[in-house]
């Protein structure tokens, strides 16, 4: 069970996320499936650039988190926020991964039903 801090913290993600312009928003509640984390929040960058800007964003904005991992290189940067941890992908590095097709099973569900590409942002406007 996901608690109201952790949802009011994955909601504060998404949010910076979508302002950061990132790509394919994800999140996902991995609760019954791991005791590291309940939420995964995976999102895409078009350059290395911008996934560490993301990435250096969300530092700023949320704070310190407890572990980053792959900062260097900007390919895949984790960041640990406890429950909530955040997945930052160069868009060829994520479809190799497909960390999401992995970490969905049966027991992991969406978490935020209103998060939308960035293409399907422009569309609309």
């Amino acid at each position: 069970m996901i608690v109201i801090q952790t949802t009011k913290l994955t909601q504060q993600i998404t949010k910076l996320l979508k302002d950061k312009k990132a790509s394919d928003i994800l999140t996902l509640d991995v609760s019954k499936q791991c005791s590291f984390a309940d939420v995964f929040v995976i999102a895409s960058g078009d350059s290395q650039r911008q996934v560490r800007a993301i990435s250096d964003g969300l530092i700023e904005q949320v704070g310190k988190p407890h572990a980053v991992e792959g900062e260097s290189v900007g390919e895949w940067i984790v960041l640990d926020y406890g429950d909530v941890v955040v997945h930052l992908f160069h868009t060829p590095v994520r479809s190799r991964y497909c960390l999401e097709e992995l970490w969905s099973g049966d027991s992991a569900t969406q978490a935020a039903e209103d998060h939308i590409t960035a293409e399907e942002e422009q569309q609309q406007l």
